[in-house]
């Protein structure tokens, strides 16, 4: 017979064995509960991201503007930026903005909308005003509002750009005394294209218009037999004169083989003077004031836009210092370019150079 002893000494045991398998099996759980966020949050770099919905999240209702917050930059920017989801509808009526030219949801839904803001002395006064810029993901549009900043902010005016590839955030061209603000937006997109312009804008208590535009921003991949190019334009200087806005734009293009790997072929920089119009902001050529005619202008600083015999043309110099050169990659390159080309003096002389007339 077990004595009385023995059975409580294997009763505790049995006791304090069963709590420490309770205790662990508590402990497990808490561990695996705080670490499964972590694993939510890095998934695998192999399994395929999934396809964005083009509807709003239903985990994030869609929240209307309310009618108690004001309409100042900051309210709407804060508002944004806590409610990604959002219907504007009320805010642009508020506002006083209309749907007959926006990019946004007509519905006034903004999907995934971001909001920032900068602030700058636009229109000479003294006083900043204060640009907000709502980025709408499905709607691929950017909405710019203009404040000048008071106690009680008064909206200037608005922009609204289609953004189907990102543009560069907007910036301040001080020039001749004059700030200007210039936006970016997509000018053109396809199969190996994308292109972007930037639009200038004149700021004053009178509004935001758009005074000159030019593209400042073109990567097209050419073709196996047609050169890739890629050009940049960078504002240098603006200022009013007569009634117009005259504006300096710095372009320097590069063009290179076709493919991911083609050998570059050469560098070309060159400085455009654009007319501006106060009143629609359609802008042109200054011939006379630009290292370029009308006609080169439009050929290679735009997309889709230049022939072979136009290439040749407007880049002789630099073809015949390839032809004329060392770099064999080049000089193979132009030499197979020139089969594909009408025959012409440039071409026979390039030829010529390559010692295959």
């Amino acid at each position: 017979m077990l004595s009385f002893g023995l059975v409580r000494s294997t009763f505790l045991r049995v006791l304090v064995a069963c709590a420490a398998f309770a205790v662990g099996v508590f402990i497990g759980s808490i561990y695996r509960y705080t670490q499964q966020p972590r694993c939510l949050a890095q998934p695998s770099s192999t399994a395929e991201a999934p396809a964005p919905s083009q509807t709003p999240s239903i985990e994030q209702p869609i929240k209307p503007y309310p009618e108690d917050l004001g309409i100042g930059p900051f309210d709407i920017a804060f508002f944004i930026d806590d409610h990604p989801e959002a219907d504007l509808a009320r805010l642009w009526e508020r506002l006083k903005i209309t749907a007959d030219d926006t990019y946004f949801s007509s519905s006034g839904v903004c999907g995934r909308c971001k909001a920032s803001t900068f602030q700058y002395d636009l229109d000479n006064d003294s006083t900043d005003e204060v640009v907000v810029q709502i980025k709408s993901h499905f709607g691929e549009a950017y909405r710019y509002l203009v404040f000048e900043r008071s106690q009680d902010p008064k909206l200037l005016g608005h922009i609204d750009v289609w953004a189907k590839y990102p543009p560069l955030d907007p910036f301040v061209l001080a020039s001749n005394g004059q700030p200007w603000l210039v936006v970016q937006s997509t000018a053109g997109t396809g199969s190996g294209l994308g292109a972007w312009r930037d639009t200038v804008y004149h700021v004053s208590d009178r509004g935001v218009r758009p005074v000159a535009s030019y593209l400042g921003r073109v990567n097209q991949n050419g073709e196996p037999t047609f050169p890739a190019k890629e050009f940049i334009g960078r504002p240098v200087s603006c200022e009013m004169k007569g009634g117009r806005v005259i504006l300096t734009v710095a372009y320097t293009v590069e063009y290179s083989e076709f493919g991911a790997d083609g050998t570059p072929l050469f560098t070309k920089r060159q400085k455009a003077v654009l007319v501006g119009s106060l009143a629609n902001g359609a802008s042109f050529l200054d011939a006379a004031q630009s290292e370029m005619s009308r006609d080169e202008f439009e050929s290679i600083y735009n997309f889709d836009s230049m022939s072979a015999e136009e290439f040749l043309k407007f880049n002789r110099s630099e073809l015949r210092t390839i032809a004329a050169g060392n770099n064999e990659k080049k000089k193979k390159w132009l030499n197979g370019f020139l089969t594909t080309c009408d025959d012409s003096l440039i071409k026979r002389e390039l030829l010529g150079l390559l010692g295959q007339d």
